[in-house]
């Protein structure tokens, strides 16, 4: 019989414990499964400069000047795991457009790029957005606003999640 030797670690919550010999084989072999290939990671390399694309390109057969386009999400930090398919693109406006403009030109856009995908659903969070599927992959398109809001040249991105592009 093998027994675990567990460890409590400083600041746990009460009753959580943690494992410290969890033997290397199982390590390795969820490693393993869980880890993408790297035909997976080209394939959504590839997927991901194909929707900037898109996205740019509708942006300007739709006269919207000074969008960008930004990956967000497990996939774009490469923390994604080995099946999944989940690709977000944040179309960004800049702050001074209004929420109203936001939504509708940036919805324009997403269902612009979604005439090339297999399927399209409107979604809503804090305001809509664009779920599609494209090349096999689970994509949303989600308007957003850019702001400096500090001294740095750093830009803020505001969506249906925030994070700070660095």
């Amino acid at each position: 019989m093998t027994f675990r030797t567990k460890k409590r670690t400083c600041g746990a919550v009460q009753g959580m414990e943690t494992y410290t010999s969890i033997p290397e084989d199982l390590k390795l072999a969820v490693l393993k499964k869980i880890k993408p290939t790297e035909a997976e990671r080209k394939k959504l390399m590839a997927v991901q400069e194909e929707l900037a694309a898109e996205v740019k390109a509708a942006a300007e057969k739709l006269c919207v000047p000074d969008i960008f386009v930004k990956m967000v999400g497990s996939a774009a930090r490469g923390t994604w795991l080995s099946g999944t398919h989940d690709i977000d693109v944040f179309i960004s406006f800049p702050e001074e457009t209004s929420r109203k403009e936001l939504e509708t030109r940036g919805m324009e856009i997403a269902r612009e790029v979604a005439k090339q995908a297999e399927y399209a659903e409107d979604r809503h969070a804090e305001h809509p957005y664009l779920n599609i599927i494209y090349r096999g992959f689970d994509v949303d398109l989600v308007p957003c606003f850019r702001s400096l809001r500090h001294a740095s040249s750093s830009p803020q991105w505001t969506g249906h999640l925030s994070i700070t592009n660095s």
